[in-house]
């Protein structure tokens, strides 16, 4: 759990791969592709916005109330895409009596 919340709390700027156009050749999709991979690597701070969902999705998943209170505590963080993909994880945990 703390990997995982250092690692989060460490975003600050969010990339979306899958803003690529579709119109593009296939050749230059996976070009973009690269340099964002490379760009992430390189930046700290920087994260792709699957990696983040998927992040923020498992702790939902293991919904125990550490991972809740990371997830709250993310809720507040300086970057939007982090918060909405935070708020979803939220909206998906089951609520316990």
């Amino acid at each position: 759990m703390e990997l995982v919340g250092d690692k989060l709390r460490a975003v600050k700027e969010v990339t979306d791969i899958s803003r690529i156009a579709l119109d593009e050749p296939d050749e230059e999709k996976e070009r973009r592709k690269r340099l964002t991979q490379v760009m992430v690597a390189k930046k700290p701070g920087m994260e792709t916005l699957s990696t983040v969902q998927r992040a923020t999705s498992l702790l939902a998943q293991i919904g125990t109330p550490e991972a809740i209170a990371l997830l709250k505590e993310l809720s507040a963080a300086d970057n939007e895409d982090v918060r909405r993909a935070v708020a979803h994880a939220l909206s998906i945990i089951p609520q316990r009596p």
